[in-house]
């Protein structure tokens, strides 16, 4: 019955008369989908996964090389703090910008003579934001700095024993 479905369509099949040489059927075509390895993807390759052989013991190691960093790496968790709360606090604030706005804008659209937009708020919302989007960045500076230090620390501390 599959032979007569390739006659009908007129291809002949893969590789036959009229046909392309691959497999008929929809998919991007090689060096796409699931890889050699079935599911797990273009790194797995089908192998299983290796499970720690001492997990314990490599984290105290960590630990331990990390030990001497204690002081910047609470540094680096304040300063990670700091900023995200900047982030997280700046578009709440940008909030009241948009809600000054909206509110002179509707004042406007509804025929009311007193209604305008505040712009001096507006800008003093726009002054403290640009503060704190710019303390945020310092933030996140200092923390990418000092991790990056600790990091190249460590390593050579972990390749000298």
């Amino acid at each position: 019955m599959s032979d007569q479905r390739h006659n009908a369509q007129g291809s002949g099949g893969p590789g036959g008369p009229g046909g392309s040489g691959r497999k008929q059927g929809g998919g991007p075509g090689p060096g796409f989908g699931f890889g050699p390895g079935g599911r797990g993807g273009p790194g797995m390759m089908g192998m299983p996964g290796q499970k720690p052989k001492d997990f314990k013991g490599t984290f105290r190691r960590l630990v331990g090389y990390l030990k001497p960093h204690r002081a910047a790496l609470l540094v680096v968790l304040l300063t990670a703090i700091l900023s995200t709360i900047f982030s997280i606090v700046s578009p709440k604030i940008l909030g009241n910008a948009t809600t000054a706005i909206f509110e002179g804008m509707m004042g406007r659209i509804q025929g009311d003579p007193n209604a305008r937009i505040d712009f001096g708020y507006i800008g003093d919302i726009l002054l403290l934001l640009a503060g704190l989007y710019v303390l945020s960045a310092i933030f996140g500076y200092v923390q990418q700095y000092i991790m990056a230090g600790v990091s190249q620390k460590s390593s050579i501390a972990c390749a000298r024993t």
